[in-house]
């Protein structure tokens, strides 16, 4: 309870408060100073405090009142009730409940995470969301607008760092391409199992990793 208590007190307004818009909340854990110009929505929240606060034995008469009230006015300072980092009013508004997704998933599967969604604008349930033939992803990694169908990524051209592995390959015989970060760790597959055709066989793969180191082998395969 009282950890809900010092939650609330750190979004409510401290004693230099102006009403001029402006107002972050400091974080600071405080007992609220209230005064007549604040916004109805931090008045209601200190109430609130108060009437856990002063009570003095901490909700435990009635906790699930308690709880209840203390968390109802954390989420109206913050938006967030399930502190998923999105906004309630937006993931009612794009997937009807804020219980469906949270900053994490990917509702429309285009590769830009619904928390990034969130903070571009975009519409988390279109991959395309200004419908101009070019994914969210695409135009945001490539800096033009997602949210403008005339402003187009354009001819772009970028070369990555790559890894080309050589074997040779007997008729008759299947092969698979494997890598591993942590040479005692599990081997992944790297592409689909490929027949062998009695010459060398190339492949190549991306090694954009993020600063990983990969190994990789060949094996056979049944």
């Amino acid at each position: 309870m009282q950890h809900l208590l010092d939650q609330l007190s750190r979004l409510l307004p401290n004693s230099t408060y102006r009403a001029d818009g402006n107002y972050v909340a400091d974080g600071l854990v405080k007992s609220p100073s209230v005064k007549t110009n604040w916004p109805t929505r931090f008045l209601q929240a200190a109430w609130n405090w108060q009437f856990v606060n002063v009570e003095g034995s901490k909700g435990v008469h009635n906790a699930p009142y308690a709880v209840g009230v203390l968390k109802a006015s954390i989420a109206d300072l913050t938006d967030d009730a399930d502190h998923d980092g999105l906004s309630d009013k937006w993931e009612i508004a794009n997937f009807g409940s804020i219980t469906a997704y949270d900053g994490n998933g990917d509702a429309d599967h285009d590769g830009v995470k619904n928390s990034l969604e969130f903070a571009a604008g975009t519409n988390p349930n279109l991959v395309d969301s200004d419908g101009d033939g070019v994914s969210d992803l695409a135009e945001l990694q490539a800096g033009s607008d997602p949210l403008n169908a005339l402003n187009l990524p354009g001819f772009v051209v970028k070369i990555y760092t790559a890894a080309e592995v050589e074997f040779a390959s007997e008729v008759g015989k299947k092969y698979q391409v494997q890598k591993v970060s942590d040479i005692t760790g599990t081997w992944l597959p790297v592409g689909s199992v490929t027949n062998g055709t009695g010459n060398m066989i190339s492949m190549t793969t991306s090694t954009r990793t993020g600063g990983v180191q990969n190994y990789f082998r060949v094996v056979q395969v049944p």
